[in-house]
């Protein structure tokens, strides 16, 4: 079988392994041998330069002989030896192999520096690199799988590793071959069974202090960070005058070992904090079970042996205590009693590389989560969702606005125009859709008297999926009484505003009112663009956007029967934006229906990308805004309307309800006729944009009937909860701030 071994060697030694074995049993000439030369004992070696390094061939099944310049030189690479007929050869050297190898000398690398690091700061380089080394070998032992490495050093150092060293390891339970995670899992199995074990002999099911290895409970007196904050005061190498017995549990990241003393660091969702373990303050176990003296404190918990021979990274632990702070400065719970509360089974997610796989981190959020730590996105984002939804929550309800629930299944998808997900009530033998949009239902809870309401909830649409689109997506939706698309504006400002204050307060540790807080909403940073929240937004109508940039209205050269040609013309005529064949198919079937069609696709191609700042694009085409008012100055062109651009996105949507029930009628007739005129272009262009049209749009007769009781004066407002988190912590993706996305 083959043999690898990789990197830095010192002079005259070698990795135990075949090599090695090899390099005892060679004598004879110490004189330079060319490849394929004989050395006096007859023994024939040969050197070829693979994929992955040099090698050396022994063709003679016995012992032979070998230049030792030779062998030391080529020990500094990835050394493979065979004899004639083994299966596995240099030539036929895998790129997995290569590129594993690879990251095993990256790994290398790291553990040096971690070791370096550890010299710095005057603890054992071992212990302090711990979680590299165990990193390292995991490498090493796919690596070995492979048949690329000889792993009996490796795995005696994983047995070490998981066994905890010294006094731990000899009582460890068996543990074999370690060189995969299914070993590793058995490993942990049995360590857990070693608990169970132990806690049956000392400790109840109902008792406070947990119940190993997988406990009921635990009676947390403080966070991690509140001790803190709380002994901050303390002195280098001073304990707590006071005496105060205090309880902290969470997830183990890192564990040390010197002796007869353990520093263990332990995480939960505030922060981490030391646990200083020694054999003289937790309990001594008797042979019968029992305890012997000690603390009234340490019933349940386990010795010092035990906890170096079954605590690994990962576990979830429990450590009462009082509080000091190490000679090196470290707050730290000197514990008189310890337990394993959770035993994990597998290894925690790598803490310097985290995940690299994008699709399972989406996948696996709660591995994503482990990886990344308290100041990864998938954490930050998290928080950021809750604050902001606690936000929205006590601004509206400040304002005076109800907080209702709406169906989730409807007869037919309205409140927008977007294709639906559809189901099969069975009991009922009806088919319903998803909502798409919360707004005709929310308007009917005004028609019957709730004049201020909102909802925050799930909407979903069977469309595309992108950075910027999930099919399933949180959105938030405001009606307001005796209110028009202005006040909306306000509401919609003040409400982002207010989110972003207190997200930011958040991420830096201040309070909202803060300078820091208020620099920060003034020069807010989001993929390279620095956004501007504090000052008024921008306001814009939709027709001067497009002219600035088109130099083309729509409204001024589309004629009747002509369809895209005059406004193609007029682009082409102004020279300003440059037109592909896309763009014009896009137009042609825009126009088909219409000068607003075509304005909103022109703002879509050419305007949209382009509004980085906050932006009120109002004034929307009226034929585009089927549940709008019209203008009050322009009611035949426009609709009192706006959409809110940040960042080339669409934030928020708004206008002033339309409440003429006749008017809202014909309006739903024309948009469904927009459709079908609109799927019959793109047919007859043979498109594939033809299949993003293919659902039918129905009249809501219920939404219509309810309007004819009346319906006051209304504003409304729907904003993409999910977009906002993603602008307030520079998440580039939809997915990055939703806790589980939809995949393939």
């Amino acid at each position: 079988a083959g043999v690898r071994t990789a990197g830095r060697r010192r002079r005259n030694t070698m990795r135990e392994g075949g090599v090695a074995r090899l390099t005892r049993h060679l004598r004879g000439s110490t004189t330079g041998v060319a490849a394929g030369m004989r050395t006096p004992a007859a023994g024939h070696f040969n050197v070829a330069l693979a994929r992955s390094g040099p090698s050396l061939r022994c063709w003679t099944p016995a012992a032979c002989n070998a230049p030792a310049p030779l062998l030391t030189a080529l020990s500094r690479g990835f050394l493979r030896v065979g004899h004639r007929g083994a299966s596995t050869t240099t030539a036929s050297t895998t790129n997995d192999s290569v590129e594993l190898a690879d990251e095993v000398a990256k790994q290398g690398l790291v553990v040096k520096a971690a070791k370096e690091r550890a010299k710095e700061l005057g603890e054992s380089p071992n212990a302090y690199a711990r979680d590299e080394i165990a990193k390292l070998l995991e490498l090493k032992a796919k690596l070995e799988a492979m048949g690329c490495a000889d792993g009996k050093k490796d795995k005696k150092k994983a047995e070490s590793l998981e066994g905890g060293g010294g006094e731990g390891k000899k009582d460890a339970p068996a543990q074999g071959n370690t060189s995969s995670l299914e070993e590793l899992k058995r490993v942990r199995i049995e360590k857990a069974s070693a608990l169970r074990e132990i806690a049956e002999g000392t400790q109840s099911p109902t008792s406070t202090a947990g119940f190993m290895p997988f406990a009921y409970s635990f009676d947390r007196s403080d966070y991690c960070e509140g001790l803190q904050e709380r002994f901050s005061g303390l002195g280098t190498g001073e304990d707590d005058e006071g005496g105060d017995v205090v309880s902290v549990c969470g997830r183990v990241t890192n564990k040390r070992v010197f002796g007869k003393l353990a520093f263990v660091t332990i995480e939960d969702v505030t922060g981490t904090i030391q646990l200083q373990l020694s054999k003289g303050d937790l309990p001594k176990r008797q042979d019968a079970g029992g305890v012997e003296v000690g603390s009234e404190d340490c019933f349940g918990s386990l010795t010092f042996a035990e906890m170096k021979k079954l605590l690994d990274l990962g576990d979830i632990v429990g450590g009462r205590g009082t509080v000091r702070k190490t000679d090196k400065g470290e707050l730290s719970v000197k514990c008189t009693n310890f337990v394993v509360l959770t035993k994990a089974l597998v290894p925690l997610p790598d803490k310097y590389h985290g995940l690299k796989d994008q699709e399972l981190r989406y996948r696996r959020r709660e591995v994503d989560l482990l990886a990344s730590g308290h100041e990864g996105m998938a954490r930050r984002a998290l928080l950021a969702r809750a604050r902001v939804m606690r936000t929205m929550r006590d601004h509206l309800h400040h304002c005076g606005f109800v907080e209702v629930e709406t169906p989730v299944l409807h007869k037919q998808a309205g409140g927008a125009d977007a294709r639906p997900f559809t189901t099969h009530h069975n009991a009922l033998d009806k088919g319903l859709t998803l909502r798409i949009a919360t707004e005709l239902h929310l308007k009917r809870l005004v028609v019957g008297g709730l004049e201020r309401v909102y909802e925050i909830g799930k909407v979903f649409r069977n469309e595309g999926i992108s950075t910027r689109h999930n099919p399933e997506f949180t959105s938030i939706e405001v009606y307001q009484a005796y209110a028009d698309y202005g006040d909306m504006m306000k509401l919609t400002e003040d409400l982002i505003r207010e989110s972003a204050r207190q997200v930011l307060a958040l991420i830096l540790r201040e309070e909202p009112s803060s300078d820091g807080v208020a620099a920060a909403l003034e020069g807010l940073e989001y993929q390279g663009n620095t956004l501007n929240l504090k000052e008024p937004f921008r306001r814009i109508t939709m027709t001067q956007s497009v002219l600035d940039k088109t130099g083309v209205d729509p409204f001024q050269v589309w004629t009747e029967g002509r369809g895209a040609e005059p406004v193609l013309e007029a682009l082409r005529r102004q020279a300003r934006v440059p037109v592909s064949e896309q763009d014009a198919v896009e137009i042609q079937a825009a126009c088909a229906s219409g000068p607003g069609h075509a304005l909103g696709c022109l703002f879509e191609l050419y305007v949209e990308e382009d509004l980085i700042q906050p932006t009120f694009v109002t004034d929307l085409p009226l034929a585009l805004s089927p549940l709008a008012k019209p203008h009050r100055t322009e009611p035949e062109k426009y609709a009192e309307r706006f959409e809110l651009f940040v960042c080339g996105r669409e934030l928020a949507n708004a206008f002033s309800e339309l409440t003429d029930p006749i008017d809202q009628r014909k309006r739903f007739e024309r948009q469904v006729q927009s459709h079908v005129e609109k799927r019959k272009a793109l047919k007859e262009m043979d498109s594939s944009d033809l299949e993003d049209l293919d659902y039918e749009i129905e009249i809501d007769e219920e939404f219509v009937s309810s309007l004819e009781y009346g319906m006051p004066p209304t504003a409304g407002m729907g904003l993409g909860v999910d977009r906002l988190i993603m602008m307030l912590v520079d998440a580039p993706s939809i997915r990055d701030v939703i806790g589980f996305p939809l995949l393939k």
